[in-house]
């Protein structure tokens, strides 16, 4: 706004020297603060690196077809993939695949290939023991097994669905 100034206490004085205006806090200037999302995707990453890294994905089922971007494969397209790590690129939860053992042979000769999870506003990826059952919020199913052979699932929980997953 030509011709004004902001004062600290979110009020606007006009350069004609009128009374000044009250300014909601939205319209304060930036505080240099982070978004909280960012600290949530990182703490993800580093939790669940430990429990599916060096995994295999054995099995993988979608219960839910809108959590699949329209342009990923398939996650029965995974089978097969090794996870060599998880990471994060901004609000985008990674996961890192080797894709050389891979039971399609169009996924076999991918590289760079890496199932990326938007988590959005309440969705969530946890690990569970072989034998449990998807519930109710339950979107998409990864069956790993790990190199001493132990088998667990992973599973990507959307309450409110707006999460998406894209390979």
């Amino acid at each position: 706004m030509r011709g004004t100034s902001r004062t600290g206490t979110g009020e606007e004085l006009s350069a004609e020297g009128s009374s000044p205006e009250i300014v909601g806090p939205h319209l304060q200037p930036h505080t240099g603060m982070t978004m909280p999302e960012l600290p949530e995707v990182e703490t993800v990453a580093r939790t669940l690196r430990p429990h599916v890294q060096g995994c295999v994905i054995t099995g993988a089922s979608l219960l839910r077809d809108s959590s699949l971007h329209p342009l990923s494969l398939r996650p029965e397209d995974l089978q097969g993939c090794t996870i060599t790590d998880v990471g994060r690129r901004g609000k985008l939860l990674l996961l890192e695949l080797d894709a050389s053992q891979a039971s399609r042979p169009q996924v076999r000769a991918a590289t760079g290939l890496r199932l990326a999870v938007h988590l959005r506003m309440t969705g969530r990826l946890m690990t569970y023991p072989a034998n449990t059952q998807p519930g109710t919020h339950t979107r998409c199913v990864f069956d790993l097994a790990d190199a001493q052979g132990q088998k667990r699932r992973l599973f990507f929980d959307d309450v409110r669905a707006f999460g998406l997953l894209l390979a």
